[in-house]
């Protein structure tokens, strides 16, 4: 999910250049997709949109994958 920030002038100038602004960018990985996430406790189907054709999120995914070093996970 993405949320675009307000088109100031600014922004509005930077993007007709081709930038792109988002004030919040919210991921998971996903080694193969899956139409359908299912969590059967609460009978919840939640569907996932494959963009991996689209550019722009094409372009971010590869960006993730190169600087994004993830916390170990503690196991408490």
């Amino acid at each position: 999910m993405h949320i675009a920030i307000r088109p100031t002038d600014d922004v509005i100038k930077e993007q007709i250049q081709g930038k792109i602004h988002w004030s919040n960018f919210t991921f998971a990985f996903m080694p193969k997709h899956q139409q359908i996430i299912t969590i059967p406790e609460g009978k919840i189907r939640i569907p996932i949109l494959d963009l991996s054709d689209n550019a722009v999120f094409k372009d971010m995914a590869e960006w993730i994958k190169k600087h994004y070093k993830p916390k170990p996970v503690s196991k408490e």
